[in-house]
């Protein structure tokens, strides 16, 4: 379940130009312009994410595989 609502803000992110993954690096090079435009991405995805109902929604707006588990070493 998890990983669903990780695979669909990973390819909503990535769909508007921003690499994300589990963590997110802002630097200096960064404009107020730039921090703005990725939170209010941000937060359309996490609205588009709030109005689904079921899983098996969120795995139809995949338009790929879900994301890996991630191995703990």
């Amino acid at each position: 379940e998890n990983r669903l609502f990780k695979s669909f803000i990973y390819q909503e992110m990535n769909k508007a130009g921003i690499l994300f993954s589990s963590s997110l690096m802002i630097g200096y090079a960064h404009k107020q312009k730039h921090i703005d435009f990725i939170l209010e991405k941000f937060r359309e995805v996490c609205v588009s994410l709030s109005a689904i109902k079921d899983l098996k929604d969120i795995q139809d707006l995949l338009d790929g595989d879900v994301v890996a588990p991630r191995t703990v070493r």
